[in-house]
């Protein structure tokens, strides 16, 4: 918005609050008078001003796709040189990683998703580039969120055991198979939170939690799904649903955070206290970026691993016969990534690729479909579930779906053990039998979902002791 908009807005607004300053100052003016004259002008410079950004922002919406880049659309050898919706480069193979994700680049705070992001975690770990500071910082922050064992998950898959007791039971009652994602439930986001605060803590709080974990769904759709004019910083001014969500979730977060700081469940059941000490000792951290980067684990972290667990659940049913659950974990996010992208990154230097120059300030993504079926395997069967591939290969040199480099998921290890203690579990106790004859490049996609979620049905049938079913169909 320009200072000659500006400017009319503000004479709009002077000049009707001198009209209304001078009616009510007449004698015979009530205080009801007063009220809705009061009302009435404040709701008219509101729609004036509605309008007036409504206006600029078609127009720069207008702008916005008239302007073309110079740029040609290239493919190379292993990348793509795009100019639409903006010029951009997609990194497709293997081989290409270090030498345009190592150095020379830059993260995004909004992570090329748009202002809305910047303004609910912009801040975070994610967000922030390891030539900062408090990015190494950050991470000796959050470690003991990271530093689990196995013995950690023993109740919360006893709890998961009775829960898929139950969906048993309902299927059997009503002849329904039952959603994948159904089986997956909210078991991700519930170790996460039983670990930072406590079981009691989170009872005690239960309805606000369950607030924060809407707020949060509805946000990642808004990122993901945007719509033309939520990506741009002058849309925190429009009188939105999705700034009252945003605002909401702010709000309950901060009082939830300051509530579980003076608990004395939270310090007897939860590890959330011994992070504040962490925050307090470190040097460079602010409290607005321990409390984003909190955030990102907790709620954004689990939009991508529920998905990523109903993947392999999904899996599990087509091809039961586990011999490396690893490898199997690792087969399961080669074919199915949960995001079809990386996050964007922007060069710092020009580049050259295969002789195509690469400007500085270009926009960089890992393509993760293209990379798990790249010419960098040397395999032909890149299209079949078979786990054991990852024997014949350096895992540490093919990227995976926790990025690369030094900027690696920090929380890797606690997401792979988990759904490593999913998948032994489910193989022990129960068969997901697929509702019908499926074959792999079948599977539809949920498009109602921000990320890339199966449709898929299952029959729960359980387990006994020596392996063999109990309670089938």
């Amino acid at each position: 918005m320009n200072d000659h908009t500006v400017n009319l807005i503000l004479f709009y607004k002077m000049n009707n609050f001198f009209k209304f300053d001078f009616l009510c100052r007449r004698r015979n003016s009530t205080s009801k008078q007063r009220q809705n004259i009061a009302v009435t002008l404040a709701q008219k410079a509101q729609n004036f001003q509605q309008k007036m950004l409504s206006v600029l922002l078609r127009i720069y919406c207008f702008i916005q796709s008239q302007m073309k880049s110079n740029q040609k659309e290239m493919e190379g050898n292993g990348f793509k040189f795009m100019k639409e919706p903006f010029p951009h480069v997609l990194i497709q193979s293997q081989r290409l990683l270090p030498e345009v994700f190592l150095k020379d680049i830059q993260y995004l705070k909004d992570l090329g998703l748009g202002n809305l992001v910047e303004r609910w975690l912009g801040n975070c770990l994610g967000c922030t580039n390891t030539t900062d500071p408090a990015w190494s910082q950050l991470k000796k922050i959050f470690l003991p969120v990271f530093n689990v064992s196995e013995r950690d998950y023993d109740s919360l898959m006893l709890e998961w055991d009775g829960e898929i007791w139950k969906l048993m039971q309902q299927s059997q009652a009503t002849e329904k198979p039952v959603s994948i994602e159904k089986v997956v439930a909210d078991l991700p986001l519930t170790f996460v939170l039983r670990r930072i605060f406590g079981a009691s803590f989170l009872n005690q709080y239960k309805e606000t939690f369950q607030m924060l974990e809407e707020n949060s769904a509805f946000l990642v759709l808004k990122i993901n799904k945007p719509d033309k004019i939520s990506k741009w910083w002058f849309y925190r001014f429009l009188p939105t649903q999705t700034n009252a969500v945003l605002k909401n979730f702010q709000l309950n977060w901060k009082m939830i955070l300051e509530t579980a700081a003076l608990s004395q469940d939270v310090e007897r059941e939860g590890i959330y206290q011994q992070l504040v000490q962490n925050y307090q000792n470190s040097q460079g951290v602010t409290f607005k970026m321990f409390s984003e980067t909190l955030a990102e684990i907790i709620f954004t972290n689990k939009d991508i691993a529920v998905p990523t667990a109903a993947w392999l659940l999904t899996h599990y049913s087509l091809y039961p016969s586990v011999t490396d659950p690893s490898l199997f974990i690792e087969e399961s996010a080669r074919l199915a990534p949960v995001l079809p992208m990386s996050f964007a990154k922007r060069t710092t230097k020009d580049r050259v690729l295969d002789n195509v120059k690469i400007p500085k300030g270009t926009i960089v993504f890992m393509d993760f479909i293209a990379l798990g079926k790249s010419a960098d395997w040397n395999m032909s069967d890149l299209e079949t579930f078979r786990p054991e591939r990852f024997n014949g290969i350096k895992k540490e040199v093919f990227v995976n779906r926790f990025g690369y480099g030094g900027r690696k998921c920090a929380g890797s290890r606690i997401a792979t053990t988990l759904l490593k203690q999913m998948l032994e579990h489910l193989q022990k106790n129960w068969l997901l039998r697929p509702s019908q004859p499926t074959k792999l490049d079948s599977i539809k996609k949920d498009p109602l979902h921000p990320l890339n979620m199966p449709l898929f049905e299952v029959w729960i049938e359980k387990l006994g002791p020596s392996g063999d079913c109990v309670d089938c169909l």
